[in-house]
């Protein structure tokens, strides 16, 4: 699915097709998307672009803003738990997309705060932060964008898996080396 299907398939259920579409332009201004081809000669995403591009559209309050989104959302982690998937945020997405975490209910992306989380069906709640933040819990007031798993199961349907295109989790070790 390129990227032009990918937001005719999030407004259909629900997206605001004017924002997503400036979601998708940042990112791709940002090379966090792939930029190659046109029309019919567009690329298919891949899992981690359709994740890196669902958790910036959520989490953004302000379309604009979407590359600045996607980078607070890929230095967010959680405590190792191999049960329930990868410990950073973006790469337990595309896992999710690519059905090696499963029973997932939804994906809660928080907009004013270093959080999200990922709720499964048993009711246990992974919660991913930005442990460099100096906020260590999540505001009493929220604003978030919730993906539930009726979407997800839409997107892994649609999802393009390639043997060699990386992991979240690769671009974060990378990020982390170049800083020292």
């Amino acid at each position: 699915m390129n990227g032009k299907d990918y937001g005719l398939l999030m407004e259909s259920h629900g997206a605001n097709a004017s924002a997503f579409a400036v979601v998708l332009q940042k990112l791709r201004g940002a090379f966090k998307v792939s930029v190659s081809g046109r029309g019919f000669n567009a690329h298919d995403l891949t899992d981690l672009e359709m994740a890196c591009t669902m958790a910036a559209y959520a989490g953004s309050e302000v379309a604009a803003r979407a590359a600045e989104t996607l980078d607070r959302l890929l230095k967010l982690r959680a405590p190792v738990d191999e049960s329930r998937g990868p410990s950073g945020f973006i790469e337990c997405f595309q896992f999710t997309l690519r059905r090696e975490v499963r029973d997932v209910r939804e994906i809660r992306v928080f907009r004013n705060a270093d959080f999200a989380e990922i709720v499964f069906e048993d009711g246990f709640v992974r919660t991913f932060v930005n442990w460099r933040s100096p906020r260590s819990k999540p505001p009493l007031f929220r604003s978030e964008g919730v993906i539930s798993a009726g979407l997800i199961a839409v997107l892994a349907d649609n999802v393009v898996l390639e043997e060699d295109q990386g992991f979240a989790g690769d671009a974060i070790e990378a990020d982390e080396l170049s800083d020292d």
